[in-house]
């Protein structure tokens, strides 16, 4: 499903994947405390979170509303 919505919202948004159980430092240094968890960053800085998995479509909304 990410790899759909990163194609959808190619030019306008970059999408990462972190596997958190694997890259426990990282995740701490993120402040990922659940998974699934999206944080959208704009110039490095952190501007939004949300935590649970949710559809795609109310995702993509979730991005939209955010820029």
């Amino acid at each position: 499903m990410l790899d759909e919505l990163a194609a959808e919202l190619a030019g306008t948004v970059k999408i990462a994947t972190v596997n958190a159980m694997a890259e426990q430092v990282l995740a701490r240094q993120h402040d990922i405390r659940g998974v699934p968890a999206f944080h959208l960053y704009r110039g490095g800085i952190k501007i939004k979170e949300i935590a649970g998995a949710m559809p795609k479509a109310q995702l993509a909304q979730w991005i939209r509303s955010s820029l």
